[in-house]
């Protein structure tokens, strides 16, 4: 806390930034609840913009409760569903799904939040296309299972364009039924040109 103090105090923003950035990285490692609480102190938004992708990064291994306790500690409503959408995404790219879809549930609806439904259910089904799909009949139809789906579709137009096509003509949203068949043509083109621009031929969105 004394080197945070020292921070504050430095009268070059950029170098008071990058020495934010060190100390409370270090405060934060050897005592994350002490770190997190000061948070709430800090209103510089660049500096808190900074420390979301920071939190993400060192929060990586902890368990989904540790994280919670953690979360628990920002007051800040805005700021603490930017940390989460910051920690899902990079639980996604970890391939820490579950957990991922833990954050993502206590997540108001937003852009980020439905980019990252679908961005999980697409990554998921590279690595694990059973396990994604067992996934995806579990959940009730909502705006949630149309991205998931979307996303699902996106992964699995790599190996099979037609079962991605049947699988995202069944979305009940026309946006992102049209979003999903739009993702599938572009891959179906890197992958088989002839045969995408054959289909899409067939489509009055793509003709």
């Amino acid at each position: 806390k004394a080197a945070m103090e020292y921070v504050a105090t430095i009268p070059d923003g950029e170098v008071r930034q990058q020495s934010f950035k060190r100390a409370w990285g270090d405060w934060f490692k050897s005592d994350p609840v002490a770190a997190t609480e000061h948070l709430s102190s800090i209103k510089d938004s660049k500096m808190l913009d900074d420390v979301r992708f920071y939190f993400s990064y060192y929060t990586e291994g902890f368990t989904s409760a540790e994280r919670g306790q953690l979360l628990s500690r920002l007051t800040d409503p805005a700021f603490k569903t930017r940390v989460m959408d910051s920690m899902s995404d990079n639980l996604i790219r970890k391939g820490n799904y579950n957990d991922a879809i833990e954050l993502l549930n206590q997540l108001p609806d937003s852009s980020s939040r439905d980019r990252n439904v679908h961005q999980l259910s697409a990554e998921w089904a590279k690595n694990d296309p059973a396990a994604v799909s067992q996934w995806l009949q579990s959940l009730p139809d909502s705006s949630d299972k149309d991205l998931a789906i979307a996303g699902y579709t996106r992964a699995l137009a790599l190996s099979d364009p037609s079962a991605a096509i049947a699988q995202a003509m069944n979305i009940p949203d026309a946006k992102v039924r049209g979003g999903a068949l739009n993702n599938i043509a572009a891959v179906w083109l890197r992958t088989d040109a002839k045969a995408a621009e054959a289909w899409m031929a067939t489509q009055k969105n793509f003709s």
